[in-house]
């Protein structure tokens, strides 16, 4: 009989966390609200603030570019994180992580995080997120502004079911009225350039065609992926291959970056900002940063590391109004 997926990844935690070589951070969460992400009826959308000060242990994405010759944690990894190996790609545990049972997705060939998402890879990605239960995230930081950590090409996914919280933009998402499977949508209460599309859920739940699904799911990311640059030119901005990419069981995201960090200089505060923060999960290591967080608009954040949207940028697609 073969192991559930989700029992097998539970299994290999539960070991890796005792043995240590996994290291999970214990953290707190608060809620902010913002009224610049109301959406319809007094619906007031809520960011997520995780403090958790043991990642101060943790090397950050620039330890990891600086430090030459450093070994790719992904070229040989370590088989108690090793969950399992998919075609073309491994299944690993995060070493480091905040929420429990966090995944890697990562090329066993090396592949450049600064490169597109393959089609091959959405459905390696496809294959593990459909088997966990929702609400669960995978993301994907392209390029050297997106805030990712690692130079070998990995897709995270997060079961936040674990964590007991959704993604707060699938909210949003949620709100946009008379969405149709395939329509790519800019919703007009955020005002940084993104471009979103639903899933056609009946075949996705459907088919046991995987080769039917990788087509479909690159049709969409790329889909995706013209419509961003478009905007991108509407609005007279660089065109960078930066962008953060958010996956869920009901929609794709995308947002372009023109900046990996976000700055306080007066308080030396310097976070880097990936995906999570555009599915409206932040994290602190400080508290400084949390109380910062806390006292900071969020959009203004978002729109400062993404690219803020000028008039009639996007009027060409749908929106959520």
């Amino acid at each position: 009989m073969v192991e559930k997926l989700e029992t097998l990844i539970e299994n290999k935690y539960n070991t890796a966390l005792q043995n240590g070589s996994l290291i999970f951070f214990e953290t707190e969460t608060e809620t902010k609200s913002e009224d610049g992400i109301e959406v319809q009826r007094d619906f007031l959308q809520f960011f997520q603030i995780t403090y958790a000060p043991s990642l101060l242990l943790k090397p950050n994405s620039e330890d990891v570019k600086n430090e030459a010759g450093s070994a790719n944690p992904f070229e040989n990894p370590n088989p108690e994180l090793h969950v399992k190996d998919l075609k073309d790609h491994r299944l690993l545990l995060n070493k480091f992580c905040v929420v429990p049972h966090h995944l890697l997705v990562v090329t066993k060939e090396f592949k450049k995080q600064t490169e597109p998402l393959l089609p091959s890879d959405l459905r390696a990605t496809w294959e593990v997120l459909s088997q966990l239960p929702q609400p669960s995230m995978a993301f994907y930081n392209c390029g050297d502004l997106s805030g990712a950590s690692q130079p070998h090409k990995h897709i995270q996914i997060i079961p936040l079911s674990k964590a007991k919280i959704s993604p707060p933009i699938s909210a949003v998402y949620e709100h946009i009225p008379g969405r149709k499977a395939g329509e790519i949508y800019t919703i007009k209460s955020l005002p940084y350039i993104h471009v979103l599309v639903p899933l056609d859920l009946n075949f996705m739940g459907s088919t046991t065609d995987m080769d039917m699904v990788e087509d479909y799911l690159g049709q969409m990311f790329f889909g995706l992926l013209d419509s961003m640059i478009q905007q991108l030119r509407e609005n007279d901005s660089k065109v960078t291959f930066s962008f953060n990419f958010i996956l869920t069981h009901q929609y794709m995201m995308m947002v372009p970056r023109q900046k990996e960090h976000w700055e306080v200089a007066e308080k030396g505060i310097k976070l880097s900002v990936n995906s999570m923060a555009f599915a409206g999960l932040l994290l602190a290591k400080t508290a400084e940063e949390l109380e910062t967080l806390k006292q900071t608009n969020i959009i203004d954040l978002l729109c400062e590391v993404g690219v803020r949207r000028g008039e009639g940028v996007g009027s060409s697609v749908p929106d959520d109004a």
